[in-house]
């Protein structure tokens, strides 16, 4: 079940910051609630975390290697005023996720270069360089097979069903454009 973000309004600053391991300053509590019986986190420190996670946490970066040499501003690195920043933006009561990339922020994370996008449009803009080698975004080769595929995620999900086989990359680069162009116009159509 998904609890709106305001069952986790009750934020005040705690007389004593915490730091976290990744070297953030949570200055507000509590980040945990209790609701209809389970400890549930507050999903605005969640993200900020993940954003922390991202920049600073070595195994993070081994997995995910396009996260090496990512940075967060000072002013993020403090959870209340990334905690004021989110809740400012458009989209913040629909839980959407923080974006880097649209306003070219590339790998750094701050106030100026972040805005807060849908779940479906943040997976179109996710770049799988280590999946996907050398070809196209969302285009891949399928080795055991011996052909290209193209796919998008919407949601943070692969596309389920039967997949078209490619033989050429530009065939397959004109579906993932066509894919993508879909999920954009849906998302859209939902949050507007």
């Amino acid at each position: 079940m998904k609890y709106p973000i305001e069952m986790f309004d009750e934020m005040t600053p705690k007389a004593k910051p915490i730091t976290n391991q990744h070297g953030g300053v949570n200055d507000l509590g509590p980040v945990k609630t209790k609701i209809d019986g389970q400890m549930l986190a507050n999903p605005i420190y969640t993200k900020w975390t993940g954003i922390l996670q991202r920049a600073f946490c070595p195994k993070h970066m081994a997995k995910r290697p396009t996260y090496k040499g990512t940075t967060v501003s000072d002013d993020f690195m403090t959870f209340s005023n990334f905690y004021g920043w989110y809740k400012s933006q458009y989209g913040f009561d629909k839980g959407w996720e923080v974006d880097k990339d649209v306003l070219g922020g590339d790998k750094h994370y701050s106030a100026d270069t972040c805005i807060l996008i849908p779940r479906a449009l943040n997976s179109l803009l996710t770049d799988c360089d280590a999946a996907r080698g050398a070809f196209p975004a969302g285009v891949n080769w399928n080795d055991p097979r011996g052909y290209l595929q193209a796919r998008v995620n919407e949601n943070a999900m692969h596309q389920t069903g039967a997949m078209p086989v490619f033989h050429n990359v530009i065939e397959a680069t004109e579906y993932v454009i066509k894919l993508k162009r879909d999920v954009a116009e849906r998302t859209l159509a939902r949050t507007v």
